[in-house]
């Protein structure tokens, strides 16, 4: 790292480091943030009572093992009295030697004791909490990462209502009129609600009453749309709109005379340009239907009758027309106007008609009634999802006017918290910190540091919400004022990629931040190594799609990278997993080694495939196919002619009762019947014991006894050993298609922990 005397924001990184305040950083991808967070907490280390008064929540397992490993790694070298190499080492072993010299003092034995360091990420925080408070909680249940199948159970139930009287019954019928009578399409949509139930479950059971909820959600509607048009008002210029007026109005009297449904017939009595409020979005849609098509701004020569402006009008109708076009060609720079006029022109009526509101209301009425299913299913299971963990952990510290004794306790125990990637936060996240921090004031010695990136903010599908950040830099947290720092150093790429970047992305950003919209502007960052590479950034552009020479195309860069020195690591990413077939195929030819995830679905292996076959004749004797599958895979290696000559003639007996028919198995090869008579005892045996034994290993021990390991190379042993993980997680009375399910989830594992290997990712 860059002496930190050298860098563009060094009084910014110093400042971040007082331990008596509190601070919202935003740190830009390759700022260091890592190393400030591990500064930070070593400062706060020499300054508090006991680690256990330091929090640090991370997001992911990974970044919370890599702050600690950090943090430890420093105090070890100021231990060992390690020289630092650059001015930021420097500055950490000082902290870290101020935090054993703490440590010393108050006979902390961290070295030996590195579990003391409260580094956690915040699901296991949560875990933590509930855990302490069982009762208020809910208990101690065990917590899932695939819910799906209780997600299942509780909308089964809520659908099953549909015949009850009062409330419930009739909004399940009514639900079901609205989706032409699907039970399937209606279970499937409380599914997708309950998955995200932290996001809309505190709104309808606030108590509000049907009008009110609907007078709160009309708005939130108008303040999208009101928003939008604020932008197109700001954006159209002003010295244009004399221009567009009587164009507008005479294009709206031709449309309005052949009875045309085009929002540009609303315009007939435009005589200035249309204001912001919600009132006004049939005017700028018809605005935007004048001036712009689905791809951008209408080509002036575009123009014709279906817009109100035929080219044979007349006289006067040709000067309009004419003028017309002018203005398209004047407003074809306009970049800003055309993004307002298109969002205008999608942006929905903020009011529900009679027919959509019924269905709404049914919705909302059933909702709660599906998340207390949700909650009865979980009680019986005794597994709870992430959701109800975060749940339980705010309803153990209790209501602000009601702390419970452990909110109490921890009151007295915590005095600073750290967060980590603040801009993917969710409120029930937001509302976990407030209740943290109750009753903090300024100058109390207890402080608050978040840090993070809003232009790189990707959880928005766990209602993670980047306005947050926004809202935090402003208004604090809870109680909590935040000094805003902004860090501008980028030490993880070169001069030249830093300033592609800087060009590349500030117009990929709205030019103005909104809370409520969670608009973002683009924050430059300085490259703060001064070396220069050349030529950094390459694009190669190809006029079709061919992935063929794609992947020709990348190997060719791979080569020319590795041919600089072995110790150049190389990502590559791409949209989806699809893309990578071709460039895969090319690694392998070449014998490049690389590393994967989520590419190869294991479902696909012929291993995996051959052990659900297994499953299945075990599972039911009369799944013929799977039977056959089992005798052909190459554990028993059956020929075609005597697989059909066990089965001809016979398209509904069980394959083990036809193996009991002595007359047909005497019909078999010798070879075959030697193959065959093993594998169907020891499925027969399998099946025998279902229910009494665990179904891994049942399977397991059945795919062993036929001789399966034996039959496939150490990544076939590692595929079979993800399929009975799998076996291992299935609740009691599983069925065939939640195995399928889960089977087609998992993925082989390519290139381990190989430094050399190629990293191949898809961009999400």
């Amino acid at each position: 790292m860059t002496d930190t005397n050298d860098i563009i924001d060094a009084r910014e990184r110093e400042e971040a480091l007082d331990p008596s305040r509190s601070f919202i950083v935003e740190a830009p991808a390759g700022s260091g943030k890592t190393g400030l967070l591990m500064q930070r907490f070593l400062v706060l280390l020499s300054t508090v009572g006991r680690p256990e008064e330091l929090l640090a929540l991370t997001f992911t397992k990974k970044a919370a093992g890599e702050m600690e490993r950090r943090i430890m790694d420093a105090l070890y070298a100021a231990s060992n009295g390690q020289r630092a190499k650059n001015g930021f080492e420097k500055g950490t072993l000082e902290l870290a030697a101020r935090a054993l010299e703490r440590d010393r003092e108050l006979n902390w034995r961290l070295l030996e004791n590195p579990g003391r360091l409260k580094v956690r990420t915040i699901d296991s925080f949560c875990a933590t909490l509930a855990r302490q408070m069982p009762l208020l909680s809910g208990g101690r249940p065990g917590v899932t990462e695939d819910a799906s199948r209780y997600y299942n159970e509780a909308a089964r139930r809520t659908v099953e209502m549909v015949e009850d009287e009062g409330v419930c019954g009739e909004a399940v019928r009514t639900a079901l009129r609205h989706l032409d009578n699907s039970a399937g399409g209606l279970m499937k949509r409380i599914v997708a609600m309950l998955e995200k139930r932290d996001q809309w479950l505190r709104h309808v059971k606030s108590g509000d009453s049907p009008e009110e909820l609907k007078d709160r959600l009309e708005g939130s509607f108008r303040r999208l749309v009101e928003a939008a048009l604020a932008g197109a008002v700001a954006a159209f210029p002003k010295r244009l709109v004399p221009r567009l007026l009587p164009a507008a109005r005479f294009a709206a009297g031709n449309l309005k005379e052949v009875g045309s449904d085009s929002k540009a017939a609303l315009l007939t009595g435009l005589k200035a340009l249309p204001g912001a409020g919600a009132e006004d979005l049939g005017a700028w849609q018809g605005i935007a239907e004048l001036l712009t098509t689905k791809d951008g701004w209408r080509k002036p020569k575009g123009i014709n009758a279906k817009q109100g402006l035929p080219a044979n009008g007349g006289f006067d109708a040709e000067a309009i027309r004419s003028d017309f076009q002018r203005l398209l060609e004047d407003l074809s720079c306009e970049d800003a106007l055309l993004d307002a006029l298109l969002e205008a022109k999608a942006a929905p009526y903020p009011a529900f008609d009679p027919y959509d509101w019924e269905a709404l209301l049914a919705f909302l009425r059933l909702l709660p009634v599906a998340g207390a299913h949700l909650t009865d299913v979980f009680a019986e299971s005794g597994k709870v999802d992430f959701q109800s963990v975060a749940a339980s952990a705010l309803k153990a510290l209790g209501p602000e006017d009601a702390p419970t004794d452990l909110m109490l306790a921890l009151d007295l125990k915590i005095r600073h918290i750290l967060v980590d990637e603040y801009q993917d936060t969710s409120r029930a996240q937001l509302e976990l910190l407030r209740s943290l921090t109750r009753g903090w004031t300024e100058g109390d010695g207890r402080t608050l540091f978040v840090v993070g990136d809003p232009m790189q903010s990707i959880y928005m599908f766990r209602e993670a919400e980047v306005g947050l950040f926004l809202d935090a830099r402003i208004n604090g947290i809870g109680g909590v004022a935040l000094k805003s720092l902004k860090l501008k150093s980028n030490f993880r790429s070169s001069v030249e990629v830093v300033s592609w970047v800087n060009r590349a992305f500030a117009g990929a950003f709205p030019e103005r931040e909104d809370i409520f919209t969670g608009a973002v502007v683009y924050a430059d960052s300085t490259a703060a190594s001064r070396e220069r590479q050349g030529r950094a950034v390459g694009i190669t552009l190809f006029d079709w799609r061919d992935d063929g020479r794609e992947a020709a195309r990348v190997l060719e860069i791979i080569k020319d990278i590795r041919g600089r020195g072995p110790s150049e690591s190389i990502a590559l990413l791409c949209r989806s997993r699809g893309h990578l077939a071709e460039i895969v195929a090319l690694l392998k030819s070449a014998a490049l080694r690389f590393r994967a995830r989520e590419l190869d679905q294991l479902s696909e292996r012929s291993v995996v495939r051959d052990l659900l076959m297994l499953l299945r004749a075990a599972l039911h004797p009369f799944d013929r196919v799977a039977w056959l599958a089992a005798l052909r895979a190459p554990w028993c290696g059956a020929s075609l002619i005597d697989l059909h000559a066990l089965c001809a003639g016979d398209a509904f007996t069980p394959v083990p009762e036809l193996s009991d028919d002595m007359a047909r198995m005497s019909m078999l090869t010798e070879d075959g019947a030697a193959r065959v008579r093993p594998v169907i005892g020891g499925i027969k045996k399998a099946a025998s014991c279902l229910g009494r034994v665990e179904i891994r290993p049942l399977i397991e021990g059945l795919w062993t006894g036929l001789g399966g390991p034996a039959c496939v190379d150490a990544a076939g042993l590692r595929d079979a050993g993800a399929f009975f993980d799998v076996l291992e997680t299935l609740p009691p009375g599983f069925t065939l298609k939640e195995v399928e399910e889960r089977a087609e989830k998992l993925y082989a594992l390519h290139g381990g922990a190989d430094p050399a290997a190629i990293d191949l990712m898809t961009i999400h």
